[in-house]
């Protein structure tokens, strides 16, 4: 799944200041050229992640029923070709072989629709005389889904061979005079990407230098192609429309090769990933490319013609997927219309400012303007979902927590200063929080998200002030299940494999329990101690209601069967996206009240009960005693971000939460009935 970029200077729900870090051209009967004259604008990009894969990625397409990624790697010349299939966090589901006696020559591009597949081959027409080579710059195949991939991004077989018969064939050619490509010198149209849209797919001319000249080259177009176009059989295609690109057009070389929609699915724009490590825009109505994202130094120094092959976009993350040829590695990133710094908004579109942001950066709200703008960090911390990071960078936010486990305020303050706090000091704040005379404070209401929020961020702070080079706090993404986080590598056993399921295993063994606590030691952080009502269970730091006397954190609970009720992507990401959940209440009922719930779900599922003994992550009052909490919660953190994105429109200082009355929002559906 995704990696979060947000504001390292965040302020909390009464700070305006918090920002978080997911008309068609068309041409008639005559063929309309487009040459674009005007300077794009420079946007920000912002690297989230990378991965890499075994072999050059020369074509990727994010398939939105799978939430999956299949990554074409072509690049070697009448040979075998490669499909691998990946999550967006970058795991590896399966590896499709495409056989030499297919006859493709260097598949460059791939897409799905339906039943059909879709393969672009970038020398097919040059090798068409050859024995045995197909010949076509696309190939319209049947699509038999040969690794058995799912709905929710599992796949029953890991390496299949697949021969796809080809239902259709078309043939480019630069000479066309509906192309017109190479300035007279290089007949070859060497198609290097492909997005369907409806009834027309659209192709890109790579550039090959003539005679070592890439002037000689020029110009070089995207094409649209009508599906029902001219077969090889019967000739080469002719495009309906195209944009032509030369080095004078954007201002500097272009050898231009992947191509994907963005967020609006191609309805205005589509965007172009050129080897020269650029991401542009082209905007169907003035035909000009109107923005460009220079990716150089998220890419490092790769050779001009080994740069970004292939790109895509993925609708349930926001972010954009670049293939580098030369490192075989795919960079997820995020794309901002902003100009000048880093940005956390993964779009392309700049939210609308005001004139109610004060010079301070706070905001005025008024009945009839209640939108703020924030201003923009100089800084960003990255959220990473836990599987996602290296052994090292795991390594370090675990060593970080056990420092704050162990470390008194005292002395971590003395060491790492003020925004350090004790580990408990956060289980004990839930404890107070959860337990208030007046009524829970964090749970149970629109509050929820906001308060947990705040202890999340808080917990984060204190995170990266024992260790610095910490990019962020990761989170736990349970709609992936492979590999399982109940593991020795990562949460360790569920149920625990001690006595009385005590958690002896993974890098959080023995993770200890408090054993005297008095309320007593954290008076100084209490405004108003006439609404405490926690005081603990006869020492331990647990709820007056669990009889748990376990000296180690414990689980009665089953990962492999949360794993197995978990979420699907879509169901998780239908919290953030879908119409039905448009108000701020929707959002957070959905998280709540689903079936399973994905936020009270996992506490039931994986800290389970035994009798009157409760599971650590189970127990309402002092659930962040198991320390996956705080990976859980920057989960459901990760949730709010992208439903508040969906609702730019809406922010003010208080973020979307509800102006009107709060409504009681109750865990429900399997796996609910416990908050923490």
């Amino acid at each position: 799944s995704d990696s979060v970029s947000f504001n390292s200077s965040m302020h909390l729900i009464h700070n305006p200041r918090m920002l978080w870090k997911n008309s068609m051209f068309v041409a008639t009967a005559a063929l309309l050229c487009c040459v674009a004259t005007a300077a794009p604008t420079q946007g920000t990009v912002t690297e989230v992640s990378s991965f890499t894969i075994p072999k050059s990625p020369s074509g990727m397409f994010f398939y939105e029923d799978q939430s999956l990624l299949y990554i074409l790697c072509g690049t070697q010349t009448n040979g075998e070709h490669y499909l691998y299939v990946y999550t967006t966090a970058g795991t590896e589901r399966c590896l499709i072989t495409i056989p030499q006696a297919v006859g493709m020559s260097r598949v460059d591009g791939f897409s799905l629709v339906g039943s059909k597949a879709y393969i672009v081959d970038s020398q097919g027409p040059i090798y068409a005389s050859t024995a045995g080579k197909l010949g076509g710059s696309v190939y319209e195949t049947d699509w038999t889904n040969p690794c058995g991939c799912s709905a929710g991004g599992t796949c029953t077989s890991t390496s299949v061979s697949w021969s796809p018969t080809v239902t259709k064939i078309w043939s480019l050619v630069a000479t066309d005079a509906s192309i017109g490509d190479g300035g007279g010198v290089d007949n070859d149209f060497r198609n290097s990407g492909i997005v369907i849209v409806g009834d027309y797919w659209y192709g890109v001319n790579g550039v090959h230098p003539v005679g070592g000249s890439l002037t000689q080259s020029y110009p070089k177009s995207l094409v649209k192609v009508a599906m029902n176009a001219t077969e090889k059989a019967a000739g080469n295609a002719a495009a309906t429309s195209k944009w032509s690109f030369t080095a004078s057009t954007i201002g500097h070389d272009v050898d231009m090769e992947g191509l994907t929609c963005g967020a609006d699915e191609c309805a205005d724009s589509i965007y172009i990933g050129d080897e020269y490590n650029y991401v542009y825009k082209l905007d169907f109505s003035s035909g000009e490319i109107s923005m460009e994202w220079d990716l150089r130094t998220i890419v490092g120094s790769v050779p001009d013609d080994k740069g970004i092959e292939s790109l895509t976009y993925a609708s349930t993350t926001g972010h954009f997927y670049a293939g580098i040829q030369e490192t075989a590695k795919v960079h997820v990133v995020s794309l901002s219309a902003t100009q000048g710094t880093s940005s956390s908004n993964d779009d392309t579109t700049t939210p609308d400012t005001n004139t109610n942001t004060n010079t301070d950066g706070s905001c005025t709200v008024t009945a009839d303007y209640p939108v703020c703008s924030a201003p923009t960090a100089t800084t960003q911390r990255v959220r990473k979902e836990v599987r996602a990071l290296t052994t090292a960078e795991w390594d370090k936010v675990v060593a970080a927590m056990w420092e704050m486990k162990t470390e008194t305020l005292a002395g971590g303050v003395a060491k790492y200063g003020a925004a350090f706090k004790p580990y408990d000091y956060f289980v004990t704040k839930h404890a107070v929080t959860t337990t208030d005379t007046r009524g829970d404070q964090g749970h149970f209401g629109a509050h929820f998200m906001t308060w947990h929020g705040a202890l999340v961020l808080e917990f984060e702070n204190a995170l990266l002030a024992v260790d610095p080079s910490i990019p962020g706090l990761p989170y736990w993404d349970q709609t992936i299940s492979t590999p399982s986080v109940f593991s020795a590598a990562y949460f360790g056993a569920d149920p625990g494999t001690d006595m009385d399921n005590q958690v002896t295993t993974g890098p959080f063994a023995n993770w200890p329990i408090q054993d005297d606590f008095d309320i007593a030691d954290y008076a100084d952080m209490i405004a108003d101690d006439s609404t405490v009502a926690f005081v603990g269970n006869g020492g331990w730091l647990r709820s007056a209601a669990n009889e748990l006397t376990n000296a180690f954190s414990t689980r009665y609970g089953s990962g492999s069967s949360w794993d197995a009720q978990a979420p699907t992507a879509a169901e998780w990401w239908a919290c953030t996206t879908d119409d039905a959940n448009e108000e701020w209440n929707d959002w957070y009922a959905c998280i709540e009240s689903g079936s399973p719930s994905i936020h009270s779900g996992p506490h039931a599922a994986v800290g389970g009960t035994s009798g009157s003994k409760r599971g650590d992550f189970e127990d309402p009052v002092t659930s962040p005693n198991a320390p996956i909490f705080m990976f859980h919660h920057a989960n459901m953190d990760r949730s709010k971000m992208w439903w508040m994105r969906k609702h730019l429109a809406d922010r003010c200082s208080y973020y979307g939460f509800p102006l009107t009355d709060a409504v009681t929002i109750s865990p429900g559906g399997a796996g609910g009935g416990t908050m923490g």
